[in-house]
């Protein structure tokens, strides 16, 4: 049997566990990247729309800042932005820190872009047309106001990795098994409650980060999946219980359990884990939990054992 040290706790109960979702409010813009000459740059080159798609693009971009009701020179930004974006066919499209509380629909006809930094805004909702965004690789929504997510997001098979962190997201789609190529995904500091049992046919994910949530319970059926990652971190939520079918991980794994104040037993077969260094003292012992088959083993071998003295 596998000793586990203490869990780090403050309280007495899972709600006082969890500390509220921290929010950043300054919200700059990064820094401009350089190409090798020096010169200031924002995208990477791929190759330019049809000449047709171009002008339907900035005429999509020009009605959607219209409406948008930003600062004028933020407004210019995003468009100017967008529509470099276009002119240059780029590859990596960089719209971060502009307090854009939406994307413009047009964004799903920048079908040759490999990675979207949407990151630091203000973003209540994501256009469906994101889902024909089909070359993407990347995609940083983390630092904004997102509750939900479209389910036209798992169509963008070629992700291999999404950072969703510090959003208000309660739930994250079942769609989301579409993602067949992702190994990174993020979502810490949300509302998550629960996560999708579909998660489990994501093949190649290998880190899955889950920390300050209100997660009370994992699928049962997310054994396999628990099997392929690498590094799981569950730290901050409200669990009470992992699944026995968590008890023997094929690989190993670095699991990050601490602050989840009721969570008093896991099960036995701890192969391959390695646990967090956060995953240690002050409050309640953690002790594996034995299924009635182990039980019966281990009383059999005491047993043959006092017989041989």
């Amino acid at each position: 049997m596998k000793k586990l040290g203490f869990l780090n706790c403050g309280g007495t109960h899972a709600a006082n566990c969890v500390p509220p979702t921290s929010r950043r409010d300054n919200r700059d813009a990064p820094a401009t990247h350089h190409d090798e000459a020096g010169s200031p740059r924002r995208f990477d080159r791929a190759g330019p729309l049809e000449a047709l798609d171009r002008r339907t693009f900035k005429g999509g971009l020009k009605n959607w800042a219209a409406d948008y009701g930003l600062p004028s020179e933020r407004r210019q930004e995003a468009v100017g932005r967008l529509m470099q974006a276009v002119d240059e066919g780029a590859i990596k499209v960089e719209v971060p820190g502009l307090g854009l509380r939406r994307l413009p629909t047009q964004i799903g006809m920048l079908k040759q872009t490999k990675a979207l930094d949407a990151q630091n805004n203000d973003l209540k909702r994501l256009p469906k047309e994101i889902g024909d965004m089909h070359a993407l690789h990347r995609l940083e929504l983390q630092d904004n106001s997102l509750p939900s997510l479209p389910p036209e997001l798992g169509r963008l098979s070629k992700l291999t990795h999404l950072n969703l962190d510090q959003n208000l997201l309660e739930r994250l789609p079942d769609e989301i098994e579409g993602l067949i190529n992702l190994r990174t995904l993020s979502a810490k500091n949300n509302l998550l409650s629960q996560v999708p049992a579909s998660m489990k046919n994501l093949p190649n994910l290998r880190e899955l980060t889950l920390q300050h949530n209100r997660l009370w319970q994992l699928p049962s059926g997310w054994d396999e999946l628990f099997h392929r990652l690498r590094r799981l971190d569950l730290s901050h939520n409200r669990l009470t219980e992992l699944p026995d079918t968590f008890a023997n991980p094929a690989r190993s794994i670095k699991l990050d359990l601490a602050h989840n104040c009721d969570l008093a037993a896991l099960p036995t077969k701890f192969g391959g884990f390695e646990y967090g260094s956060t995953f240690e003292t002050t409050r309640s012992s953690i002790t594996p939990r034995r299924s009635r088959s182990t039980r019966k083993t281990q009383e059999s071998v005491e047993r043959s054992s006092r017989k041989g003295v």
